[in-house]
């Protein structure tokens, strides 16, 4: 079930709901009643490990495919369909 709190209660609480997220609960931050921010548990991103050699990469074509992993990809951005 989620916890909702004042911006307010955010602020003055902040050790206390960081103690509930990593019990993985979530916090709804509301700002004069609407929900503006979501306090959620971090979820590590994990990639799976593969060698240039085991895809057929050199080590340059994989450094190259890594960082375009890492970039996030704008709304828009694809020229793929």
């Amino acid at each position: 079930m989620d916890k909702f709190v004042s911006v307010y209660e955010a602020k003055t609480e902040l050790s206390s709901l960081l103690r509930l997220v990593e019990d993985g609960q979530r916090v709804v931050i509301t700002k004069r009643g609407k929900p503006v921010a979501d306090l959620v548990p971090h979820v590590q991103k994990v990639r799976p490990k593969f060698g240039a050699s085991s895809l057929g990469l050199t080590q340059v074509e994989m450094d190259e495919l890594t960082k375009l992993l890492d970039e996030p990809l704008e709304f828009g951005e694809a020229d793929w369909y």
